[in-house]
């Protein structure tokens, strides 16, 4: 994923992280358990931002908000990372999630946003996230329904699959949500694209080429 944002990253100017996460730590799904940013005693929230932080004192960069693109299980972790801690982030992009929250108080997290504050410490970041400019993008023929989570899963809940059966129902979803949460998001379905990431590259740098014209 780094490497096919290096072009972007140079002729914006840009100062690229590519996060890469403590894994298998235990069993069942410890791969992926990054995207619901909490393992065990692991927050992979906080463990990006003090990346970012790190970053920002080595190579001396000032202070303030980044950018944050995350593509499948990466998109996935960067919305419920958005959700907690929009505040520190000047744009979002989201590609292809494969499952979603929603930010209804009436579905338990991370289906939902029920609860959030009693696991994570940290309640829902309405005043960043409506200041907030979101990009949701996938591939049209991403359309397989290797999402669906079966009740044999350990990261099987009630309502998990509640958004559709494939990442294009899922994507749609998710930019209604955020537009029903007084959300600003623009969607985007690449024609001709699958679940591939540079399918998507593109599309999600044509987003922040905009979004960092209006910034600058």
């Amino acid at each position: 994923m780094r490497d096919v944002y290096l072009p972007l990253a140079e002729e914006l100017g840009c100062v690229l992280l590519a996060p890469c996460f403590p894994a298998a730590l235990t069993a069942d799904e410890e791969l992926h358990n990054y995207v619901f940013l909490r393992y065990g005693d692991v927050r992979f929230d906080e463990l990006l931002m003090s990346m970012v932080d790190e970053v920002l004192a080595q190579y001396e960069v000032s202070p303030g908000k980044f950018w944050l693109a995350g593509f499948s299980g990466g998109a996935q972790f960067a919305h419920r990372f958005a959700y907690l801690h929009a505040s520190r982030l000047a744009g979002l992009s989201l590609a292809a999630p494969g499952t979603i929250t929603s930010l209804s108080p009436h579905q338990q997290w991370f289906t939902g946003v029920k609860g959030v504050q009693s696991i994570l410490g940290i309640d829902i970041d309405w005043v960043g996230l409506r200041a907030l400019k979101v990009h949701v993008a996938v591939g049209a023929n991403d359309t397989r329904p290797e999402v669906t989570i079966p009740p044999s899963s350990p990261l099987f809940c009630p309502g998990i699959n509640d958004s559709g059966g494939t990442r294009v129902a899922r994507a749609i979803r998710l930019h209604e949500l955020l537009i029903d949460a007084g959300i600003e998001s623009h969607l985007d379905i690449v024609p001709n694209a699958d679940h591939v990431p540079s399918d998507l590259v593109p599309a999600v740098s044509e987003y922040f080429r905009q979004a960092f014209a209006k910034a600058n």
